[in-house]
């Protein structure tokens, strides 16, 4: 998924060196660090409350009985 980009950084499985250059990029880059922490606090509010996965799982089962 290209938009989990604004919420974190991802490495491939295994690849220490990936790992160590998106740690680097974490505590050295404070400004773009801040804006994820922004992006994926509000995308937590919007998206992954308890109030929120209910009603989606509310919806889910709706739909099926219908």
């Amino acid at each position: 998924c290209t938009d989990m980009e604004d919420y974190c950084i991802g490495v491939n499985y295994g690849d220490m060196n990936e790992l160590r250059d998106a740690i680097v990029q974490v505590i050295t880059n404070k400004q773009q660090t801040a804006k994820m922490v922004d992006r994926a606090y509000y995308f937590f509010k919007s998206n992954l409350t308890s109030e929120t996965m209910v009603k989606e799982v509310y919806n889910l089962y709706k739909e099926l009985i219908h």
